[in-house]
């Protein structure tokens, strides 16, 4: 403990219980502590008590002592005068929601004890609280306590190891207990064991005779007081049944002082003895019963004496008070003395049974004097009975005095603080008044919290269907991942799998990187050419010819170059699929090194790229049409070069057309196998970012091709331009027209051997399964290496978008806008995915047909089509702008994820809803491709039912993805 104990200051407990507490200084009257150790429990030097102590923040310190009975106290010490000795203050504590109310006077300006007695409940309470809520004339201090079950479980340990004595009889002058707890029960309070061997009948009598005196007397002085406190108003109602209480009491005296004229030297046998040992022990207990009905007097006296100093004609009744007290202080001290007597005579009369038992074991007389003792404890015992009945009586009228006392001071304080609030908003009326100017803006700003609140409101019912909606994809991916893991555990073959298409697609970004390399490698060839011909008198014609017939050769080398392409990944892979698996690790590493040296040559050659001048700018600039004057004057040639030039043309768009095929068909193949490739890798992360970083890369080389194609695209309007202007009708001929219509025919057999060509390449996306992964890009550093692909797939992150909110109306299936659809189609796809509907109904209307339906009377279904119009994603975004118009209240939409493969993009799923001051309604969309028809399937309704919703979504999705 630190030196802070060294100011422990021991405390009335009851009846002499102390509890113990050390608080070092604060700042601030009225804050909030938290607990900075465990509970200290420690054994009192005398053994009367034990203490728990906890120590706080700004050096706070809450003590807690209890003793062998189990009666409470808790101490507060703040070593800072800023408590006040000469009053009353009242103490509020609060532990989990039991709260207890005391007044008590401190000792100390800086330390505050409340004896809280024995306290059940309260005691349960502190013990399961976290925070002990502490209230002193208002102001209030929370004590965030640590491990408060541990620490009073180990007090009570300790206060049930103390001896459980008597209180012995003393002659000093009692001490006033400073804290007083109205509703609390006064602890019962066992006599001392007096262990004597015989007693008298005279000597018990006697002194029995001298306590109920002492009783009468101490009953008097209780009158006395209740008569003073009837005078202040409040207790005037039990005043005449405490009168009739003693009237009765003085009776019982009466006939026991009868029953004591008996004579003193009749003998009695042994049993006798024990009973009137017995009846002497009981009316010691009488005694010590009185003696705290005392110290609850001296409580009461002290509330009475509080409320007295709040109004000044109470003085008189206060001083008389106080001599109450003293005088049963001096009662006491009186009744402690005379228990001592009484001891001294029950010994006495000890002795003499001891000399009479010796003498005559048997008589007649002892007979008859037993049976006299026998009714005296009878009537002992009665008075034993009315007297703890008047006790209770006592109490129960002491508590509905305070309770008086209380109601009535606080209706004081009430009517004062009242007439202070009425001048004060007096006031403040005219300050009010002034402020009424201001008051807009203030309710402008409720307005702004009022929407906000909506919003958050639409935001939050949006977020709860996303949260389902995830909850049902992670059980749905946990359900995948035991899949994954217990096929990829037979099938360890995979991992070389995983490595050989890594393998292929370097070898692919090898052919695109040389592919690259050449294209630039043409273009500054075409660039030389192009300066040098531009060098020429006039190589016009030559020029023309030799740049279509070096785009044609281009071209075709391009071609030929996707056609090995595709049979060198068909090669690669039946290759690559006999490597061995225990090489994977040092393929890996060497793959991500090769990949990221492919991507440094891209970066290089999309810089030269960027340097290089356009080469249709050259061309524009140097390839003009020759004069018509020029022409003519050379017509031989010019026919002969025409026709070359058609025949070049010819050859070129036939290339140029194969070479758009090829293209478009291996960019669907890369974008088809997407999700096969991310699923692959799924189970090792280190093997899915380097995966992810060849996408990159992919993307970047489709980037680059698609800008060489526009470039061809506008060397190929040019090269228009240019025919126009040799068919110029100023120049054309017969036999220019004549070999126009030639060229026409070569031009159809081109065509036709075209399809032909393309009917021999049709491959299926199967077959290039594994060459190309397109996806999300995820870069990692270079060098890293790639660990071996774990069995446990990882789920791919989900992407969400912020909902975007708008003031719209709610307007229930009007959200979905209805056009033309196949209904059996929609039909078979419900029952094929388990999905039970009902009311399947026909909305068709002015040629337009929508079929809607219902599913289990709480979620609204609706299916339609419409012709694909442009771009998948751009239909998707064309339908929620409509769902948003028709929204009349906050709309937010969410992309989600279903957790099904969506290889070529699609399919997409979408959380929508719309809310406002009357309710809202949320969907759960599902858009797909098929038949180059743009289809989307709605369920919507309540937001309770949203996983409902989405659960049906994800299966119709996996059942589109299973027949498609």
């Amino acid at each position: 403990m630190r030196a802070g104990l060294s100011k422990l200051k021991t405390l009335s407990l009851l009846s002499g219980t102390v509890g113990i507490l050390s608080i070092v200084p604060f700042t601030v009257f009225g804050a909030t502590y938290s607990a900075t150790g465990d509970w200290s429990v420690t054994k009192s030097s005398d053994g009367n008590y034990c203490t728990a102590v906890q120590g706080f923040t700004q050096q706070a310190v809450i003590t807690v002592g209890q003793r062998a009975d189990g009666a409470l106290s808790v101490a507060l010490d703040f070593q800072k005068d800023i408590l006040d000795t000469t009053k009353s203050h009242t103490a509020k504590l609060t532990a989990n929601g039991v709260s207890r109310t005391f007044t008590t006077r401190t000792a100390s300006p800086s330390t505050l004890v409340v004896a809280v007695g024995i306290d059940d409940s309260f005691y349960v309470a502190l013990k399961n609280a976290v925070v002990l809520g502490v209230s002193i004339d208002g102001n209030k201090h929370d004590f965030s306590l640590k491990q408060a079950a541990s620490g009073l479980q180990a007090l009570s340990q300790c206060s049930a190891s103390l001896p459980n004595s008597s209180i012995q009889a003393s002659t000093s002058s009692p001490t006033i207990s400073e804290s007083s707890a109205p509703s609390q029960p006064v602890p019962s309070v066992q006599s001392s064991t007096v262990q004597t061997t015989s007693s008298s009948a005279s000597g018990a009598s006697a002194a029995l005779l001298a306590e109920n005196a002492s009783l009468k007397d101490a009953l008097g002085q209780l009158r006395q007081q209740y008569e003073n406190l009837a005078s202040q108003g409040t207790t005037s109602a039990r005043a005449s049944e405490l009168e009739e209480k003693l009237a009765i009491a003085n009776r019982e005296l009466q006939q026991l002082r009868s029953q004591a004229s008996i004579p003193q030297e009749t003998a009695q046998d042994a049993q006798a003895v024990t009973n009137m040992q017995k009846a002497l022990e009981d009316a010691q207990g009488k005694i010590i019963t009185l003696e705290s009905q005392l110290a609850q007097s001296r409580n009461q006296v002290t509330e009475a004496q509080q409320a007295a100093t709040q109004d000044t004609q109470a003085e008189t009744q206060l001083a008389a008070l106080k001599n109450q007290v003293s005088e049963l202080s001096s009662e006491k001290t009186r009744l402690e003395q005379e228990k001592i007597r009484l001891e001294s005579e029950k010994n006495n009369l000890s002795s003499q049974l001891s000399k009479a038992s010796a003498e005559a074991v048997s008589s007649e007389q002892s007979s008859a004097a037993l049976t006299t003792a026998q009714n005296q404890l009878s009537s002992l015992q009665a008075e034993k009975i009315k007297l703890e009945n008047d006790l209770k009586a006592t109490q129960t009228t002491l508590a509905m005095m305070k309770g008086e006392q209380r109601e009535t001071d606080e209706v004081k304080s009430n009517v004062k603080n009242l007439e202070e609030r009425v001048a004060a908003l007096q006031a403040e009326n005219q300050n009010l008044q002034s402020q009424m100017a201001s008051n807009k803006a203030i309710e402008d700003s409720s307005k702004n919290l009022t929407e906000e609140i909506a919003k958050l409101q639409t935001e939050r019912a949006v977020m709860q269907g996303t949260i389902n909606g995830l909850n049902d994809q992670i059980s749905q991916l946990n359900s995948k991942i035991e899949q994954d893991t217990a096929s990829l555990t037979a099938t360890k073959s995979e991992e070389g799998n995983r490595v050989k298409v890594l393998e292929t697609q370097i070898a692919m970004m090898k052919g695109e990187n040389s592919n690259l390399q050449k294209e630039l490698t043409d273009a500054r060839n075409q660039m030389s050419s192009l300066k040098a011909l531009a060098e020429q008198e006039k190589p016009e014609d030559n020029l023309k010819v030799s740049m279509l017939e070096t785009q044609v050769t281009d071209l075709q080398g391009v071609n030929t170059r996707l056609e090995a392409e595709l049979e060198a990944a068909k090669a690669e892979k039946a290759v690559t699929t006999q490597q061995n698996s225990d090489t994977n690790n040092s393929q890996l590493a060497l793959l991500q090194t090769q990949v990221t040296d492919l991507q440094s040559e891209n970066t290089t050659l999309k810089a030269q790229l960027a340097a290089a001048p356009d080469s249709n700018t050259v061309q524009q600039t140097e390839l003009s049409c020759p004069e018509p004057a020029t022409v003519a004057s050379d017509t031989g040639k010019q026919d002969e070069l025409r026709a070359q030039l058609r025949t070049v043309q010819t050859d070129y768009e036939r290339l140029l057309a194969e070479n758009s095929r090829l293209g478009t068909e291996l960019d669907k193949m890369r974008t088809n196998i997407e999700s096969d490739k991310l699923e692959v890798a799924g189970g090792d992360w280190t093997l899915e970012q380097a995966t992810r970083r060849y996408q990159e890369s992919q993307r970047e080389i489709r980037r680059l091709g698609a800008l060489l194609e526009r470039q061809n695209s506008k060397c190929q309007a040019e090269k228009q331009e240019i025919e126009y202007m040799l068919f110029d009708p100023r120049l054309t001929e017969t036999a220019q027209i004549a070999m126009l219509n030639s060229l026409e025919d070569q031009l159809n057999q081109s065509n036709t051997r075209v399809r032909e060509l393309e009917g021999k390449l049709n491959l299926t996306p199967s077959s290039f399964a594994q060459n190309t992964v397109s996806g999300s890009s995820n870069v990692i550093t270079g060098g890293t290496k790639v660990a071996a692909v774990d069995a446990a797939p990882v789920p791919t992150p989900q992407t969400s978008a912020k909902p975007i909110l708008a003031s719209v109306k709610v307007d229930r299936a009007d959200m979905i806008s209805v056009q033309q659809l196949s209904p059996d189609y929609y039909k078979g796809l419900l029952q094929n995915a388990g999905v039970s509907i009902q009311n399947l109904e026909n909305k068709s209307s002015d040629g337009k047909v929508s079929y809607t339906w219902a599913v289990n009377n709480a979620l609204y279904g609706t299916a339609q089509e419409v012709p694909l119009k442009g771009s998948f994603a751009g239909m998707v975004e064309n339908y929620i702008n409509t769902a948003k118009s028709r929204c009349q209240g906050e709309f937010a939409a969410v992309p989600v994820s279903t957790g099904v493969a969506n290889p070529g993009n699609t399919r997409e799923a979408y959380e929508i809803a719309c809310v406002n001051g009357q309710g809202g309604l949320s969907a759960s969309l599902l858009f797909f491709q098929k038949n180059d028809k743009f289809i989307s399937i709605a369920h919507e309704g309540a937001t309770d039912s949203m996983s409902q919703a989405m659960e049906i979504r994800d299966k119709l999705d996996k059942t589109i993805q299973k027949s498609s």
